[in-house]
């Protein structure tokens, strides 16, 4: 399951000579970019393989990776409402490589899988847009990098061309190449407000009042972003969840986004659950398997002999597996009731094996204590 990566791409027909900008300074990097073979276009590894062996500087490296998504994927409008949440990124990256069409959830998992296989960091940003002074009714998804230890902002899916009359016209756009934070606010409303990277950020209020300056509280988001970095999955959707509530749930978008985060907090919650219970269950069945061998000795009348202290520990061995299964047993919080039936069961099965173990230590404790020259009589005796 992956976080919500959705757009609908911004009807630029109205700003046709933004588009046509460019820039001379990025003509040698653009110019070896586009020159890289067709067949090694198949996937981002061997694309991040060419980039990588061109360009030695991450700046140079996201350049060719903007100009290349922008000059080779054209947008798909087909599908603009042929969204599938839940497909993974290894999927969305091969469609979009294989068919040259995206929305902007295709350009920006390419764009964010090339930067990690060229050794940039990179987070796809989601969040909300801003048409000629209306906020539209779709999600959207561009990028963040981190290039010369700043993040950067990136659109690969408006920089790569324009609407006009339903159609799309490729036109490169690097308007939204390496934008400042400041200027990508006034179209671009990230559902986290830790992305905007702006101190202080912007409410969704202030946001839908067109301004472009927050009137909070002062906010380190680089700071804010190294601690972001070092949660795991589940504490950086809690925190998400947090600071997306305290900013204001202005329209359905944010609402939606939010109860997707939360569906995800529960789908991973109950991963690890049935994690720690599968880990109880093998635990378990090593348990099963070394007192079955204990068994298998005792049935051979413990010959080839063994010390008694090896035999003491052909005992110890599968009731520390069976303690470790009820530790990991106790850990698991909130099972669903399907899970909570099979560790009922588990727990029966494990006071079974306990049993067992603990009749054998009787019968054990009586042979260590019995004088060698009788104790195989031991196994003669009736219960």
């Amino acid at each position: 399951m992956r976080l919500l990566k959705l757009t609908l791409l911004v009807l630029l027909c109205l700003n046709l000579n933004v588009c046509a900008q460019s820039d001379t300074s990025y003509l040698s990097i653009d110019k070896i970019a586009l020159a890289i073979p067709h067949t090694t276009c198949v996937n981002t590894i061997e694309m991040s393989k060419y980039f990588n062996t061109k360009f030695s500087k991450p700046e140079e490296k996201v350049r060719a990776i903007f100009v290349w998504l922008a000059s080779n994927i054209s947008y798909d409008i087909d599908n603009i409402f042929a969204i599938n949440r839940y497909a993974s990124s290894r999927e969305i990256i091969a469609k979009t490589l294989s068919t040259r069409k995206a929305i902007c959830q295709g350009y920006a998992e390419t764009f964010s899988d090339l930067c990690t296989k060229t050794g940039i960091k990179s987070i796809v940003i989601t969040g909300y847009t801003k048409q000629n002074g209306f906020v539209d009714f779709i999600p959207h998804a561009w990028i963040t990098a981190f290039i010369n230890d700043q993040w950067r902002l990136y659109d690969p899916t408006w920089g790569s061309g324009y609407i006009n009359d339903n159609k799309f016209n490729k036109q490169l756009n690097n308007s939204y190449y390496d934008t400042d934070p400041s200027v990508m606010i006034k179209d671009h409303m990230p559902f986290d407000p830790l992305w905007q990277m702006l101190n202080p950020p912007l409410t969704s209020a202030e946001f839908y009042d067109h301004k472009t300056k927050g009137n909070g509280e002062s906010f380190n988001f680089a700071d804010s972003i190294k601690a972001y970095e070092q949660l795991d999955t589940i504490e950086r959707i809690n925190a998400g969840i947090r600071r997306i509530e305290a900013n204001g749930i202005k329209n359905s978008l944010i609402n939606d986004h939010l109860n997707y985060l939360h569906r995800e907090l529960d789908f991973r919650k109950q991963n690890i659950v049935v994690a720690q219970y599968n880990d109880a269950v093998n635990k378990n069945n090593e348990a099963v398997n070394l007192f079955n061998k204990y068994i298998d000795f005792k049935n051979k009348q413990f010959t080839p002999k063994k010390t008694d202290a090896e035999i003491q520990q052909m005992l110890e061995a599968p009731e520390k597996k069976v303690l470790e299964a009820r530790q990991i047993v106790s850990a698991i919080q909130n099972p669903d009731a399907s899970l909570s039936a099979n560790i009922t069961s588990l727990k029966s099965m494990m006071n079974d094996i306990q049993k067992k173990i603990d009749d054998e230590k009787e019968f054990v404790k009586k042979y260590f204590n019995t004088s060698k020259l009788t104790r195989q009589t031991l196994f003669y005796q009736v219960k």
